[in-house]
């Protein structure tokens, strides 16, 4: 089973932690060769041998206290959004064959990795896309473990109720229990809309997003006499089709934004 992939303790002694090292070497590799889209790769490769519910999953049946931060190194959830590869294969290596307790940074290791590759490759827009995606799955899992978390503790709660315990009482205990799952969904909300402002302040930095004042003019404002029409339009307006994309992708990831802010409101008035 997935705990088991994760232990290296089943049948078959499958070692998960080295298989992670050497395909990631693979990609240091290649990334030295500059052959980035080679070294990519090898990430795509283990997302789709281990996406990235498979190490939520693992994560649950470990423990999540241990952030790191022993022998004078960062925390791990430092390390992975740093793309530290250094300090972050330090635990891999430290953790053996069960990466339980540093799998639920691996998802955000290998993100941070591949926008570094991409950034490489010159893909500007494909970084934007990246980050959508992460942020997006980000968001959802996080909301999955604290449903989750509030099982966990609804049925801990039910079972731990004594004989002597008055109906007033358990009603207390069970809205407490509610009222802190919706603080922690309040805290998944403003993460995702914090993290899709930050993706749209780094984004200027590498596209500026502004339209000529004069549009009209002549010189390198003129159409072209081929194209599509759409073509005809960006560069009569001095846009790039790149551009164009990183607009849609923004546009795509404030909307987004807004609903979460709209989610925070409607929480905030529950609350």
């Amino acid at each position: 089973g997935d705990g088991a992939a994760g232990r290296g303790d089943d049948g078959n002694n499958f070692d998960l932690s080295h298989f992670f090292l050497v395909k990631e070497s693979l990609a240091f590799t290649y990334e030295q060769m500059q052959l980035f889209e080679e070294a990519q790769m090898q990430y795509e490769e283990l997302s789709a041998f281990l996406p990235e519910d498979a190490w939520r999953q693992l994560a649950q049946l470990g423990h999540h206290g241990d952030d790191g931060g022993k022998e004078g190194r960062a925390p791990l959830s430092d390390l992975a959004m740093a793309g530290d590869s250094d300090g972050f294969r330090h635990y891999i290596k430290i953790s053996g064959r069960d990466l339980r307790g540093v799998s639920q940074y691996v998802p955000q290791y290998m993100y941070a990795r591949e926008i570094r590759l991409l950034f490489q490759m010159g893909t500007s827009t494909d970084v934007l896309v990246r980050s959508k995606e992460f942020l997006v799955s980000g968001y959802r899992n996080k909301l999955l473990d604290v449903a989750a978390a509030f099982a966990r503790r609804w049925k801990e709660d039910i079972e731990s109720t004594s004989m002597d315990s008055t109906g007033k009482e358990i009603l207390e205990r069970q809205e407490e229990l509610k009222r802190e799952r919706l603080r922690e969904e309040a805290e998944v909300e403003a993460w995702a809309l914090a993290s899709c402002w930050d993706v749209k302040c780094a984004s200027e930095h590498y596209f500026t997003f502004e339209m000529p004042n004069d549009i009209n003019g002549g010189g390198k404002q003129q159409q072209r006499r081929g194209g599509t029409s759409e073509e005809k339009e960006n560069f009569a307006t001095g846009v790039t089709v790149e551009e164009v994309e990183a607009a849609r992708c923004i546009a795509e990831l404030l909307e987004f934004a807004i609903l979460r802010l709209m989610r925070l409101g409607d929480l905030a008035l529950i609350e």
